[in-house]
């Protein structure tokens, strides 16, 4: 049976996003459509490239007219006088990338093994002497056996806290409004699994910055409002009914700020202006 490697935070990339974005459909849409192109690569090529097919027959085998276009888009699909190919096959397909996956899993397989019988050994040497020692050293030596480590961060390094606690926003988001939102949709992704993680945070949040910030947090609580997983930017047309009270009292103050200081510089401007006109018009005085 054949199969592809495919990394497991790739529903929370910002490619998955943007393709979603451009063709009107849900982003685990995206990702299943993805697989679908990856495998047909991977099945009837060596290599990755395609010189033969066309652009139409990937998007009739994925059921999408525009899909292929959206991944040139983003750059995961590339089309030269040579016809389409995958970038970075050799890292993801091909008979090198797999053994090199399996190599992985059995070296990983073979350390928690070997991780497991270590532990034991140690159990079984603890277990044979503390049973010569006396009572009260016997005690104190169960203690420092069943006794825990505290667990290192490190074990929890891919987990996003449920308070942002570590978190770094950037500049243009750095604010309780949007802090709330994201804590918030921290907290879904967690219930609706899979939970984000610190790599999937950091391009969310990327992707966040370019946008305005009413859209931005519209977006989020759009995106829990519809149970989906990926996040879309929230349209124009739906701006009002996924803003928070709150995010629009705050726009609408900025707004008429705004406006204020408009009113203030026209009126400083028209003051200007008066002055130099009556100076002008000032009969001139004789010395």
């Amino acid at each position: 049976m054949g199969w592809i490697k495919f990394e497991t935070t790739t529903s929370d990339k910002p490619e998955v996003w943007a393709m979603a974005e451009m063709l009107k459909i849900d982003p685990d849409a995206v990702v299943g459509k993805l697989l679908r192109v990856w495998a047909w690569f991977d099945e009837q090529t060596e290599n990755g490239n395609a010189p033969s097919v066309t652009k139409v027959l990937l998007d009739r085998n994925v059921g999408v007219t525009g899909f292929v276009t959206a991944m040139l888009q983003v750059g995961w699909m590339i089309e030269d006088e040579n016809g389409i190919r995958v970038p970075n096959f050799d890292r993801h397909n091909g008979d090198t990338a797999k053994k090199r996956a399996m190599t992985a899993k059995r070296v990983a397989e073979n350390r928690a093994s070997n991780a497991a019988v270590t532990k034991m050994k140690q159990e079984c040497n603890a277990e044979s002497v503390t049973s010569a020692l006396p009572r009260k050293e016997k005690i104190r030596e169960e203690k420092k056996i069943n006794t825990k480590p505290p667990k290192s961060p490190k074990g929890d390094s891919g987990k996003v806290p449920s308070d942002l606690s570590g978190v770094v926003f950037p500049k243009e988001l750095d604010n309780p409004l949007m802090r709330e939102a994201v804590r918030k949709w921290v907290i879904y992704r967690k219930e609706r699994k899979p939970a984000v993680t610190l790599v999937g945070l950091e391009q969310t949040l990327a992707m966040l910055a370019r946008m305005p910030a009413d859209v931005a947090i519209a977006s989020i609580y759009r995106t829990i409002a519809k149970n989906w997983q990926g996040m879309q930017t929230c349209p124009p047309e739906e701006l009002a009914l996924f803003t928070p009270k709150e995010v629009a009292q705050a726009k609408h103050d900025a707004e008429e700020r705004r406006k204020a200081d408009l009113l203030a510089q026209a009126r400083r401007q028209r003051e200007i202006e008066s002055r130099a006109m009556e100076a002008r018009n000032a009969p001139a005085t004789r010395t």
